[in-house]
């Protein structure tokens, strides 16, 4: 996102830098000082980094300059989705009462997911991770959680296709559905 990032922002993308490297290697690089600026979703990587550094670092939020991108989803398909609607309503259902529960109560919602993981994740880092994720969660008043506004959507398409990340812009529908929603 950094295209659009730069060009709503009035940034020359062409006086940056710009380093294409394998995942795996960003957060050395990072840590190492060989990279400057890298993105990280702030839901989990950001916890984690800072953890290892033992560094606070500065953190430049898109969304505090114009850039509000959608967030996490849940991806079912139109099939599956029209032959089985009650069982996608069941499980965005639980899924919104496990967000609200979080937003309740994050430090038991991140004990309680420590529980259920395989790889375990150390208490702070687990409590910043649910922390930052809670905080990112919202939905407009009167709304379920998960619930999408077409503005949103559109305004993202446009500067998507605007800066060369799509080519066409479909009929909001083939993107997202409020229809399971309750």
């Amino acid at each position: 996102m950094l295209v659009p990032f730069t060009r709503i922002n009035n940034v020359d993308i062409d006086k940056i830098q710009r380093i294409q490297m394998d995942a795996s290697a960003r957060i050395t690089q990072f840590l190492t000082r060989k990279i400057d600026v890298m993105s990280v979703y702030l839901s989990n990587e950001w916890p984690q980094i800072e953890k290892r550094a033992n560094v606070k670092f500065n953190m430049l939020r898109v969304s505090d300059f114009g850039l509000n991108l959608l967030g996490a989803s849940v991806i079912v398909g139109n099939a599956f989705a029209e032959q089985n609607p009650e069982t996608v309503r069941k499980l965005l259902r639980a899924t919104a009462k496990g967000y609200r529960d979080a937003m309740a109560d994050p430090k038991s919602a991140a004990k309680i997911m420590a529980k259920y993981m395989k790889v375990p994740e150390d208490p702070d880092v687990l409590d910043r991770q649910v922390e930052a994720t809670v905080v990112s969660t919202n939905a407009p008043a009167g709304k379920p959680v998960g619930w999408q506004e077409s503005a949103d959507w559109q305004a993202n398409l446009t500067l998507l296709k605007e800066t060369g990340g799509i080519a066409e812009i479909k009929p909001l529908g083939a993107y997202y559905s409020n229809d399971y929603l309750q």
